[in-house]
């Protein structure tokens, strides 16, 4: 990329059409951090390719910092530390914008304050009778662990509440590559028959991998699915699914593949497939 639109002590900002490059000087002696996002052409907003985990949230660990991506640019922008009772607010309502442009901050009052505001109308977080949003939705199909009596804790809602949102019985239109098929939510159903709190990782009873071994799997950029499947007595899909962060979200988050990895070993294996 050439088009170099912004530049201070500890980043730059590329754009090349849609695209957009930030590149972050993290230390002297500790390589560059680069973050990739697209921009939306009628929001303006730069929406985040990379670094995202299972849940849609942009994640980041560098070593020095753990956490949202959207605040780590934001004190290298200002150039300054936040303490902790300090949130960055989307002034677009985009929690996947990473637009230097489009953050401010705020407090935790505040932060609760725009997710209530924002939807007077007929849909999803945009119903006046709701307290989730649509992120809060991709979480809630995305979490194939915890139970919806504990989850229904945690959102202040009703059991039947979260089994209908996995279901897709409610918000249907949004996030339906997430809604739950009937065999999972079977199985699902018997493990938590006597409402075991959350269970994640190898203690869940579909598991047949451990910590060490998502660990491995992710770390390894070379080997296909199918082998690793072999090698591990599981199918190349649930391999597939722990490499993407679709499965284990919970554990060695900074290592899930990132949408560059993702093309760079497809294409490596003769796919002709291409990051859209």
């Amino acid at each position: 990329m050439t088009n170099l639109i912004f530049e201070n002590k500890w980043l730059k900002v590329y754009k090349d059409g849609a695209f957009i490059e930030v590149e972050v000087l993290e230390s002297k002696i500790e390589p560059k951090v680069r973050i990739y996002a697209k921009e939306n052409e009628e929001t303006g907003c730069w929406e985040l390719i990379s670094h995202r985990n299972v849940s849609g949230y942009g994640f980041i660990n560098t070593g020095s910092y753990s956490g949202s991506v959207h605040r780590y640019l934001y004190v290298k922008f200002h150039e300054k530390e936040l303490s902790s009772d300090i949130v960055i607010r989307h002034t677009c309502d985009n929690s996947r914008c990473i637009s230097l442009f489009h953050l401010e901050e705020g407090s935790v009052q505040d932060n609760n304050m725009d997710r209530n505001l924002r939807g007077r109308t007929a849909k999803g977080e945009q119903s006046n009778k709701s307290d989730l949003s649509d992120d809060d939705i991709l979480v809630i199909r995305k979490d194939r662990y915890t139970s919806h009596v504990e989850l229904s804790k945690t959102y202040s809602v009703t059991p039947e509440m979260i089994s209908n949102i996995r279901r897709g019985k409610f918000w249907t239109h949004v996030y339906v590559e997430e809604i739950w098929e009937e065999a999972f939510i079977e199985e699902f159903s018997k493990i938590h028959a006597k409402d075991k709190s959350k269970i994640s990782g190898e203690k869940h009873k579909l598991s047949k991998l451990t910590e060490d071994i998502v660990k491995e799997i992710r770390e390894d950029r070379t080997t296909a699915h199918t082998k690793l499947g072999v090698k591990y007595g599981v199918s190349d899909r649930l391999i597939k699914l722990a490499r993407y962060g679709k499965t284990w979200w919970h554990v060695h988050q900074e290592l899930i593949w990132t949408p560059e990895q993702i093309t760079a070993f497809v294409i490596s294996k003769g796919r002709g497939w291409t990051l859209k």
